[in-house]
């Protein structure tokens, strides 16, 4: 205790009982004050903190949702970029190579126009691969010839508890081994596999049951589900002929004609790929938007007379659609609208397509229930047809661009 301490209670001390009791009151008022500013500055602070806490947190999800809508921007300006290059080449960075482009021209209905290809023979399906005559007959050995090139695996099937429950215990016995032989691919290797499954002879009778297997591929033939993936693959994504195909496998050891590789390609796709196509069709035709297109496609043999064009058709869903795109292509001998009226026979919604006059006609027999939309990559070339129309004699190059139809040329939607 200070000096200063020790003189303050003496000097109260000489105080009457009356005012020491008013300090004591004035004290406790006082302390209950503090007590309350006490209370008060503590749920402030508390109330503080969690705000801190909050805006912190805030900012830190502004901070990742900014950089992620700056990485989104970035991107989308180089998708933007991409496209107006592939849609537009050099054509689009000057104005007037835009302006210089052909008017549209109106195409005709090619269902009135275009020859029935019905004169020129019957188109063979991939079902009738195969049938007919027969040029000569394979002799005996050649299967054994043809894979003499190839290493051999073996493999036996024998499930003894599905024996039992089939035909009884101790009631069969294998009496030989049926083999059913594939050639199996492996990206590294390629041999043949010998896969066997049991004959049993069953009860007294000796009565012969072969073993179920599971299905083949192909039945009697070689071709592998390996095998016949490796064909796909290198014919339709990597672009390599049948012919170039035969090559590769016959360095591999193995014969396998491009013929027998045609067949199978042409029957796996309508065998295997065919409910794949029409489950796709049917879930596009319920989308109610779609956007079509067609191509020109030259066929080497189509039962026409050489030079007849052949058309790829395509059918896509919008692009607006939040979910896995389904693209769909349609070869047809023609460009005519029946493809359309086939294709769209169940269909009711919205197609974005060019000015081709076979979507109007669609259109116009199926009132409300089908519309098309115009293409907003060609609603530029109806602007640059309007400003090529216009005088520009004597105009600047920036006068011409603040022109409405340059402007509207400019600011139209470029994808």
């Amino acid at each position: 205790m200070t000096t200063d301490d020790l003189r303050y209670i003496e000097k109260e001390l000489n105080k009457s009982r009356d005012e020491l009791l008013e300090i004591v009151v004035a004290l406790k008022k006082q302390a209950d004050r503090d007590a309350i500013y006490r209370i008060e500055n503590e749920r402030a602070l508390t109330a503080m903190a969690k705000d801190y806490q909050n805006i912190t947190s805030r900012l830190a999800e502004v901070l990742t949702e900014n950089k992620a809508l700056k990485e989104t921007l970035t991107r989308i300006a180089e998708q933007d970029q991409l496209k107006t290059r592939t849609l537009f080449g050099r054509g689009t960075e000057k104005l007037s190579d835009i302006l210089h482009a052909p008017l549209d021209k109106e195409e005709f209905d090619e269902d009135q126009a275009e020859p029935s290809p019905e004169p020129y023979g019957k188109t063979t399906s991939a079902r009738d691969c195969g049938s007919g005559k027969k040029h000569g007959k394979k002799h005996a050995g050649k299967r054994e010839e043809d894979l003499s090139g190839l290493p051999r695996k073996q493999k036996f099937i024998l499930d003894i508890k599905e024996l039992d429950q089939m035909y009884g215990e101790g009631n069969w016995r294998i009496a030989h081994w049926h083999r059913h032989t594939t050639v199996e691919f492996d990206p590294a290797a390629m041999y043949a596999l010998d896969t066997f499954t049991p004959v049993v002879s069953v009860g007294l009778e000796h009565e012969l049951h072969t073993a179920p297997v599971s299905r083949a591929l192909l039945r009697g033939s070689l071709a592998s589900p390996s095998l016949a993936a490796q064909i796909c693959y290198q014919k339709f994504f990597l672009a390599l002929p049948l012919y170039r195909q035969e090559q590769s496998f016959a360095n591999f050891g193995l014969t396998l004609s491009r013929q027998t590789m045609c067949n199978w390609v042409l029957r796996f796709a309508f065998d295997y790929f065919g409910p794949i196509y029409d489950h796709l069709k049917g879930r596009l035709l319920s989308v109610a938007y779609h956007q079509c297109d067609e191509t020109p496609l030259r066929v080497l043999r189509d039962g026409r007379p050489a030079g007849a064009k052949s058309y790829m058709w395509v059918h896509i869903t919008s692009e607006l659609l939040n979910t896995s795109p389904i693209i769909l292509f349609c070869y047809e001998l023609t460009r005519g609208t029946d493809h359309l009226r086939k294709f769209y026979q169940d269909f009711q919604g919205f197609i974005t397509c060019d000015a081709y006059c076979s979507y109007q006609v669609l259109e116009k027999e199926k009132q409300e229930v089908i519309t098309v939309c115009g293409c907003m990559m060609h609603l530029r070339r109806r602007f640059a047809n309007s400003l090529a129309l216009i005088d520009k004699t004597g105009l600047s190059e920036e006068k011409i661009r603040q022109l409405p139809e340059a402007q509207a040329l400019i600011r139209s939607p470029d994808q």
